[in-house]
């Protein structure tokens, strides 16, 4: 099968461009790389081929590259130039996926900075990054945690921008808890924070996550709206991943209206983007997008492949939450080829790995799909407590099409 390759080395010359001279990146990459391998780009005609044969490894160890590099910048860099190539390389690691050297990353500007008032709103940048790290790692306890450092510096330095930076991501932790209520209230304060900005990027940002919740909550032309509005902000400046981010949304948006089809074009759209820039934390999420459109469509093969694809890029970024929505979807696959045995084990691991991480969102998707699984199974006892279950979660969130969905199941097992 060709081979879709993503060459990581591209990414990380362009960050030596900016700080080093010819000369400089020669010697280091001798120190890195060695001798030069040359690596052929193959094409594939076939779209799904092409995905599925995305290879996503770097052709060298990104921490050995990150140690190296630190040390060597350190010697030649005035202290200012050194904390913008940390800043660029805690964003590389985090769109590799690489997030532990990440966290080694933002650690060491926060070290750099904690003498230095006149370099605390750097601190508080850094601050934020190991939040939204640990939000990805589904660590909730150490996300709070700094975010609310961060908001506590910017507070004191009465920085308008970085405190509705951190209300969004507030916003965003509650969301992935499931608690849309409290995701929103954040959310809103992040943008009146943001009244007079000319800073059209960040607004765009907040709007994505209001669609997302819009989307949830079965508010699709809202939420469209809010996508749309996000996605031109990004286009004109060719911020490619928020791009992606949003193509990604706009599918979920269409799965949840029942437009597989419609959603399966997103999804491409998304994937491509994420390969032409190697932004693995999007990618990994929209295979699992395809491999859901595709158990729409019954096209079972396709769905366990990309469901396997995604598995393994969401391991590779330590996606907690993915990876628990990656197990609903084999549940789902299984279910209907009739394995209900192997249904069961993949949707209760959902189920578990959901509840340890505190997100009632995914609990109530999942006991959802348990419900219709032990209706299949004729267990209707088991089917309705999980339906129940479902629709409190949905009631509380005043998501009415869900609610009608659930109650029509409900009702349909007295008959």
């Amino acid at each position: 099968m060709k081979k879709t390759v993503l060459n990581y080395e591209r990414i990380f010359k362009e960050i030596l461009k900016i700080f080093f001279s010819k000369n400089e990146i020669a010697r280091f990459n001798n120190l890195v790389f060695g001798e030069k391998n040359e690596h052929k780009r193959v094409k594939s005609k076939h779209k799904d081929g092409q995905q599925m044969g995305f290879n996503f490894n770097s052709n060298a160890s990104v921490q050995v590259q990150i140690d190296l590099l630190i040390t060597f910048a350190s010697e030649k860099l005035a202290s200012d130039k050194f904390l913008s190539l940390l800043q660029n390389l805690g964003q590389y690691c985090i769109t590799v996926g690489e997030l532990n050297s990440a966290i080694s990353v933002y650690e060491n500007i926060i070290k750099s900075t904690k003498r230095d008032k006149d370099l605390s709103d750097i601190k508080a940048e850094a601050t934020a990054s190991l939040a939204e790290i640990h939000r990805r790692k589904a660590e909730w306890q150490y996300s709070f945690k700094f975010a609310r450092q961060a908001l506590n510096i910017f507070k004191r330095n009465n920085n308008r921008k970085g405190q509705a930076h951190c209300y969004n991501l507030i916003g965003t932790i509650y969301g992935e808890l499931g608690n849309l209520k409290k995701s929103q209230e954040y959310f809103e304060e992040s943008l009146s924070l943001t009244q007079g900005s000319k800073d059209s990027e960040f607004k765009g940002k907040i709007e994505v996550n209001l669609g997302i919740i819009n989307s949830v909550l079965g508010n699709y032309d809202k939420a469209l709206s809010y996508f749309k509005r996000a996605l031109f902000t990004y286009q004109e400046v060719k911020n490619y991943q928020r791009i992606a981010e949003i193509q990604h949304n706009i599918g979920m948006m269409h799965i949840n209206k029942d437009n597989p089809g419609i959603a399966l074009k997103d999804f491409d759209k998304a994937i491509d983007t994420c390969i032409k820039i190697g932004y693995l934390p999007i990618l990994g999420i929209s295979y699992l997008g395809k491999s859901f459109t595709f158990t729409k469509q019954n096209d079972y093969k396709l769905a366990e492949a990309f469901a396997e694809k995604a598995m393994q890029i969401c391991h590779r970024v330590d996606d907690k939450l993915s990876i628990a929505d990656i197990y609903k979807v084999r549940g789902i696959i299984q279910r209907n080829k009739k394995n209900f045995e192997k249904s069961e084990n993949y949707l209760r691991t959902s189920m578990r790995i959901n509840k340890e991480l505190g997100n009632k969102l995914n609990e109530a998707e999942t006991s959802y799909e348990l419900g219709i699984l032990y209706k299949d199974l004729g267990n209707i006892s088991d089917s309705k407590t999980k339906f129940v279950d479902a629709l409190k979660y949905y009631r509380h969130l005043k998501a009415q099409p869900r609610v009608n969905e659930i109650k029509e199941q409900i009702t349909a097992l007295s008959v």
